[in-house]
């Protein structure tokens, strides 16, 4: 979750750095589109990159989570998780 929250946070201070960059700098219109779309296409790598890491990482939590689910019988074989029916419960009770 910090990966992601880590990710956001480093696209927000991009997008408000290229934003003060477009109103500080003295370039003409064709430049600042041009540097619009290299920061864009850059924004849009790091993002790519992040959505890719993300979804490595959901899949390996994933595969544990189905290899520790698949250890469940063999690890509980000797528990008995059968329980008493109703009757049993009834002459307990009403003993």
């Amino acid at each position: 979750m910090s990966t992601t929250k880590d990710v956001a946070v480093g696209i927000l201070s991009f997008l408000a750095g290229i934003g003060i960059g477009v109103l500080l700098a003295p370039k003409s219109g064709r430049e600042i589109r041009a540097d619009l779309g290299h920061s864009a296409k850059d924004a849009l790598d790091v993002t790519l990159e992040a959505t890719k890491e993300a979804a490595n990482a959901a899949k390996e939590a994933s595969n544990a989570a189905l290899e520790a689910a698949r250890k469940i019988p063999t690890t509980f074989k000797d528990i008995d998780f059968t329980g008493p029916d109703e009757k049993e419960i009834q002459s307990e009770l009403f003993k």
